[in-house]
């Protein structure tokens, strides 16, 4: 198109201004710019409206300070369209004299614009995938971090359970041996009892000359049954308490099970 300046540009509609993707400065890229669109020829474009000014084109827009400080005088530019024909953006050629083939130049604008569009687009969709892609790994990464927390505080929750469980087991162990002690240690109880009191009576009987025959052997035939009576549950209150302490021995010997 043999201009002086050609850019390739992408319109902000928020702000009205319009931002260089590509700048060409006499056949060299050159850094991008953005500017206002207020007052330009380029205000035009983002209406959808092809625009040529072969020459005369500062006059035409006195307030665009740009085209007078590059000394432009020819003016082409075109909308940049996506799949929806919506306009995103534009290509501008600038001339520092008049443009000779007007024709020619807007019929290369109108073909390369469809193409140049197009690429803009897939680079769009390339960045968004790129973004889609970095926030789906955030996102993987917080819910995995969620998932390990859950893990943790169900595990914690676990091992709570586990103790409630094992101190409910517990008790329920204490109170059954407590039960079954209590049977032998009751009837060892009441044996003294009677012992203590048959002895009491033969001691009132002693001090009063009254031990007769038949109670002296009453007096030993009592004291030998209740004396092997709580001989004999004394022995099974042993009993029960060394097996209580096996069980509570093989309890904290075995190892707690991994779920």
């Amino acid at each position: 198109i043999q201009s002086d300046f050609t850019f390739i540009a992408r319109f902000n509609r928020e702000t009205h201004t319009s931002k260089t993707l590509a700048l060409v400065v006499n056949g060299e890229l050159v850094d991008n710019f953005e500017y206002s669109l207020k007052g330009t020829p380029c205000d035009k474009i983002l209406g959808d409206t092809v625009c040529i000014f072969s020459c005369g084109v500062q006059q035409a827009f006195p307030n665009d300070q740009l085209l007078v400080d590059m000394g432009v005088e020819g003016y082409v530019g075109a909308p940049l369209y996506d799949s929806n024909e919506n306009v995103m953006g534009l290509i501008v050629g600038l001339y520092k004299q008049a443009i000779e083939d007007e024709e020619v130049t807007l019929t290369l604008f109108n073909l390369f614009s469809g193409r140049i569009g197009a690429e803009m687009e897939r680079v769009d969709r390339h960045n968004e995938l790129k973004a889609l892609n970095k926030n789906l790994d955030k996102l993987v990464q917080e819910r995995t971090e969620e998932l390990e927390n859950t893990i943790v505080n169900l595990t914690m929750t676990q091992e709570k359970l586990i103790e409630q469980e094992k101190m409910a087991a517990l008790g329920d162990m204490v109170a059954g041996f407590a039960h079954e002690v209590n049977t032998p240690l009751g009837t060892a109880i009441t044996a003294e009892s009677m012992l203590f009191d048959e002895l009491e009576l033969f001691k009132t009987k002693v001090e009063k000359n009254q031990l007769s025959k038949s109670y002296a052997d009453h007096f030993i035939t009592t004291q030998r049954d209740c004396l092997q009576l709580i001989k004999n549950n004394l022995a099974r209150t042993n009993e029960l308490i060394d097996n209580f302490k096996m069980l509570a021995q093989d309890q904290s010997e075995s190892r707690p099970v991994k779920i």
